[in-house]
């Protein structure tokens, strides 16, 4: 009788040895549970808000179910990659600033270790590989698609925004425009004003970005990121022996295309340029000199009503 079994993955760069064969939760479990569909109710759901007296949750919430969406899709496609016989291991083991070097290392041509085809360099070769149709036009899709989420995640902007999100550090939401003299030089249909952080070693100074966006455009991408992740679960079932027969989801022209953002309008970002206060600050900071200074601040107290 043969001893537990053990599967090799990385996660990045990181190796790892998973004992598959002593776990109470199969991969099975995982590929049976994984409801590549959530971030699509949600939005759904949310949508019905948005000509409500109060749509500005509706809107948030969607760009919010957008960015837990577009991690979720990557998180599955590394884990195709790296990790086919234990994606589960692999969601559990990553950290969200994988995805991002991950998606940089694939774009400038790193090998990265993986158990599948890792010569491939491009969006769209991965998606030729990952979506076996006869429908060329609709896998280049797929692939143009997955390089713009790639360069969007990557973006500092879109990381500062979502973050704030996620926290509930944003500042508004509406149609945030640029204008000097009164002229509008870019507007949007719906967008939000966040805090950013700027930083020059330990001193920082706070301000506000703006970012725009469509919230209808937004719920078509949740459309495509939810197909890409019912494709890629297609492939994972097969390979663990869940599925016998590949159906991979195809969407239709007119979902790409209202997934397409304007030119001008959607996903703009404006960042306030910092300006530091001038030469002859404080010495730089030190750790026990901080912490010093920091302990004769004295110590807060509230007032008992």
């Amino acid at each position: 009788m043969g001893g537990p079994e053990a599967h090799l993955i990385f996660v990045n760069q990181r190796p790892y040895r998973i004992w598959s064969g002593v776990s109470h939760f199969r991969t099975e479990d995982f590929l049976q549970r994984f409801d590549p569909l959530h971030h699509v109710h949600l939005g759904r759901l949310l949508e019905s808000g948005l000509d409500g007296e109060a749509p500005d949750p509706a809107l948030l919430g969607i760009r919010t179910v957008h960015g837990l969406a577009t991690e979720a899709f990557f998180a599955l496609l590394f884990a195709l990659l790296q990790a086919p016989e234990a994606p589960a291991a692999w969601f559990l083991l990553y950290r969200p600033g994988d995805i991002e070097e991950l998606t940089r290392r694939f774009e400038s041509g790193e090998r990265l270790p993986s158990r599948i085809n890792p010569d491939i360099k491009s969006w769209q070769s991965l998606a030729q590989l990952l979506i076996p149709i006869d429908d060329e036009e609709s896998v280049q899709c797929f692939g143009t698609f997955w390089k713009r989420l790639a360069a969007d995640y990557r973006n500092d902007q879109t990381k500062q925004e979502f973050n704030s999100l996620k926290h509930g550090l944003r500042a508004r939401a509406g149609s945030p425009y640029v204008a000097i003299g009164g002229h509008e030089l870019a507007v949007a249909e719906h967008g939000s004003s966040f805090p950013v952080v700027s930083r020059r070693k330990k001193e920082v100074v706070l301000s506000f970005g703006s970012r725009s966006w469509s919230a209808r455009y937004l719920l078509a991408e949740l459309e495509l990121l939810s197909a890409s992740m019912i494709n890629l679960l297609t492939l994972l079932k097969q390979l663990h022996g869940l599925e016998k027969h590949l159906e991979f989801e195809v969407p239709e022209e007119t979902l790409f295309e209202a997934a397409e953002p304007p030119k001008t309008q959607v996903l703009s970002s404006l960042a306030f340029k910092t300006n530091w206060p001038p030469d002859g600050r404080l010495e730089p900071l030190d750790k026990n000199n901080a912490l010093a200074s920091y302990e004769q601040l004295g110590k807060l107290s509230w007032a008992k009503r």
